[in-house]
């Protein structure tokens, strides 16, 4: 029936299908359904859990949702580092998640942390390829969190060099 568990888990890739065809509300509808009905059969720290979570919250990002987005992939981390262990693929992809949203939500440093933790599992433990998509995930966003601080480091000694130089 529709609250089995294994519609749920195909209700999770049709929305991660709809959220990679850039339907972001149709995707986010589908995976709420999906979380709801995973989390009463297996229990919210459950690993299909996790990954309705991880799925829900990238969509969620995406529609500028970001704030909403965060505690859903802490929670996930918690429950993959729980039964996964902290050194998982999985525990990895959420942290790549973890550190999207970071760079949406304007914290470049602890986007860093978590892409930087994501890079060191994926090709330190487990020898994944710098051509890997989620290798790239990781660098792009690693990318941009160098920038972002950059911009913000220049825009601060503006703002400092303009006091010292105005006329008291």
């Amino acid at each position: 029936g529709r609250d089995h568990w294994q519609v749920a888990a195909s209700l999770v890739y049709l929305g991660e299908a709809l959220n990679e065809l850039g339907h972001f509300n149709d995707a986010q509808t589908v995976l709420y359904r999906a979380l709801q009905v995973l989390e009463q059969h297996f229990g919210p720290t459950h690993w299909r859990t996790a990954e309705a979570l991880d799925s829900l919250a990238h969509t969620l990002d995406r529609l500028g949702a970001a704030d909403q987005a965060q505690p859903l992939l802490t929670r996930a981390l918690q429950s993959k580092e729980q039964q996964f262990g902290p050194s998982h693929p999985q525990v990895a992809k959420t942290l790549s998640y973890l550190a999207a949203v970071f760079i949406s939500l304007q914290q470049p440093r602890m986007a860093e942390e978590q892409a930087q933790r994501a890079l060191l599992i994926l090709q330190e433990k487990y020898s994944y390829p710098d051509d890997h998509p989620r290798v790239r995930s990781c660098r792009q966003v690693l990318t941009t969190a160098h920038c972002m601080q950059q911009n913000f480091v220049k825009r601060s000694l503006s703002w400092l060099t303009g006091l010292f130089e105005s006329p008291l």
